[in-house]
């Protein structure tokens, strides 16, 4: 009776410990997956989270990693330069755009907070991202109503313009008129790449995306360059990208 005793206690021992192992192994490969969003522009393949390592790693740590071994891959540097520029302007860049953008090695979403800054400074080219995402999400040119709609928001790049233009459509079929209500993002999103996030893990992503402005983003839902001004459907926390086929070409 007593060896059945003991037995017992020792299975129900390894069931909690694998289920905590279990509980902490899917909690690091979301933290995986959200960090190589925030570094690629794009949610990982299999194979590149098949190994997870065995201590936590925090999302800075993750993204640290991915800029030291892009110091040697000029490829990698490239392809985020790219995704980066055409999810903030609507378009893929030119020759001579993405050789200076590619040679330092900054993530995805430290490259469209730094095309934000661009978009902030030059009216002109804010104006012709907003056409450009109503091309994408609706197939027609922004109204002059939409245009003054979205000027209180301020600049924002391509990727969350598409996202509050394809929710605000889906939502008002069929019929469309013009831009009303408050913009939002859905998780549900066709357009773009979605990935919902716990409160603790949006606030580890926030803290690294925002350190200067963590107060006045603090209330943020969406975690992306601009997101602060921006809602998100039934209050998630999400990260956003751009799909591979997203975006024009002119």
């Amino acid at each position: 009776m007593i060896l059945r005793l003991f037995r017992y206690f020792c299975l129900c021992g390894f069931l909690s410990g694998a289920t905590l192992c279990s509980a902490t192994t899917d909690e690091q490969r979301e933290r995986l997956a959200i960090a190589h969003l925030l570094a690629c522009g794009r949610l990982p393949a299999t194979d590149e989270t098949a190994v997870v390592p065995a201590d936590e790693a925090s999302v800075a740590t993750l993204l640290a990693q991915h800029r030291r071994r892009w110091r040697d891959d000029s490829s990698a540097r490239v392809n985020v330069a790219r995704r980066a520029w055409r999810d903030a302007f609507g378009r893929n860049p030119t020759a001579s755009e993405l050789a200076a953008e590619e040679a330092a090695p900054l993530t995805y979403a430290e490259r469209l907070q730094h095309h934000l800054r661009r978009l902030a400074a030059d009216a002109a080219v804010s104006r012709e991202v907003l056409h450009r995402a109503y091309r994408a999400a609706v197939q027609r040119e922004a109204y002059a109503e939409e245009i003054r709609y979205w000027q209180p928001h301020g600049a924002l790049p391509f990727v969350v313009l598409v996202g509050c233009i394809e929710d605000w459509a889906q939502r008002n079929q069929p019929g469309l008129m013009v831009t009303t209500g408050v913009p939002a993002i859905s998780v549900n999103s066709r357009l773009l790449v979605t990935r919902a996030l716990p409160p603790d893990l949006a606030a580890e992503v926030r803290a690294v995306l925002f350190p200067e402005r963590i107060d006045a983003v603090s209330s943020g839902r969406l975690l992306t360059a601009g997101g602060e001004k921006i809602a998100t459907r039934g209050g998630m926390h999400l990260v956003i990208a751009g799909r591979a086929d997203f975006g024009g070409s002119d």
